[in-house]
């Protein structure tokens, strides 16, 4: 993303100081003396006036000061653009190494992944196995975020983690502007000062986790999640319940999940076949996306397909993309896209069927399927 700087407008006011000279007037005329009687005495002469120079003060020039010519930003080159852009890059991967290579961070992460990858009583049991930090915010969903936010049961080892990434950011960001010019020019622009006051954010980091985590597209009439029955027929994959519809019959399966506007959250469909061995699968009919599991005989996830799109009506049938698993899968069952990224599902998962009357249906608790 490319960001313009916006450069401030400085108005310099300048007070100019004026110096006004005055005129002094010369001394009034001495007043006439009163007449005398005339004597026949020739005049004395009198000795010629001589001018008085009165100094009349010449103003001091006016002083107008000089106004400092005002910096200049350079022109928002495409190139400028680029460099600072690369630079920034640059800058973020460097601080991004210098805080996850910190003994204070590395044992917040151990505690905080020791914790998410324990089973606990909450509802949602085990998730995936995380790695690391980043892998959990890559799939930052509700099940996990319920269990790192608001007194969730890893809440306090999350509040320590996040507690370490922000002290460690501004330590690290600080170390780095003092060691690089180019950076602390950088993090002196509009736009670098706002990143450095927020550099590390637990809320900014958070919020960008979860709107970048896959969800399920919107649905043109959303349909409430049905509440399960004693009788409701469940599949349950790695310890997750999903509410399923049977498809057993030539007719079930060939009309699927198609002409529907859309899917209750954790409902899906379960593919069963004759000869215990899954078919291939399209999306013609389809109005919304799916997630394709695919189980194999041994009841355990053996592949995904994830977020596969509903083709446009009326797209001929040569044209429709054919979806197959990568290994020899017995059943198929079809889900809300983005729900095995919500949910944690991997390959490898156990699979379980509760409810299932059906002679086609094997992976059932202690060998019965219809309890």
């Amino acid at each position: 993303m490319m960001r313009l700087r916006i450069a401030a407008t400085v108005t310099i006011i300048t007070l100019m100081p004026l110096w006004f000279g005055c005129a002094v007037s010369p001394a009034a005329s001495p007043t006439q003396s009163q007449s005398t009687p005339a004597l026949n005495i020739p005049p004395t002469p009198t000795a010629p006036t001589v001018a008085t120079a009165t100094a009349i003060p010449t103003p001091l020039p006016t002083t107008t000061p000089i106004p400092p010519t005002p910096t200049v930003a350079p022109p928002l080159s495409p190139d400028n653009i680029i460099a600072e852009f690369d630079l920034a890059i640059d800058m973020l991967a460097e601080l991004g190494e210098e805080v996850k290579s910190d003994p204070a961070h590395k044992a917040a992460e151990a505690e905080l992944l020791d914790c998410m990858n324990t089973p606990h009583d909450d509802g949602y049991g085990a998730l995936k196995t995380f790695s690391s930090l980043n892998d959990i915010l890559e799939g930052y969903t509700e099940p996990v975020y319920t269990k790192m936010e608001d007194g969730g049961v890893c809440s306090a080892q999350a509040d320590a983690m996040f507690d370490a990434i922000e002290s460690l950011t501004q330590t690290k960001l600080a170390e780095l502007r003092s060691a690089n010019p180019q950076y602390n020019a950088l993090l002196n622009t509009d736009h670098g000062k706002a990143f450095a006051e927020d550099a590390g954010n637990r809320d900014f980091i958070l919020l960008y986790a979860k709107l970048s985590a896959p969800e399920p597209l919107p649905h043109s009439t959303p349909t409430p999640s049905p509440t399960p029955t004693p009788t409701s027929p469940v599949v349950t994959i790695g310890g997750v319940p999903f509410t399923a519809e049977i498809a057993d019959t030539d007719e079930l399966r060939s009309k699927g999940l198609g002409e529907r506007d859309s899917l209750a959250a954790q409902t899906g469909m379960l593919f069963l076949f004759p000869d215990g061995r899954t078919s291939s699968f399209w999306m013609k009919g389809m109005r919304f996306p799916l997630d394709f599991v695919w189980i194999g005989a041994d009841c355990a996830v053996v592949d995904l397909t994830e977020n596969v799109p509903h083709e446009p009506p009326n797209t001929p049938n040569s044209e429709l993309e054919i979806f197959t698993s990568a290994s020899p899968a017995a059943y198929t069952f079809e889900i809300n896209a983005g729900e095995v990224n919500r949910f944690g599902i991997a390959v490898g998962d156990g699979v379980q069927f509760h409810n299932i009357r059906s002679e086609l249906a094997a992976c059932c608790e202690s060998g019965v399927c219809d309890e």
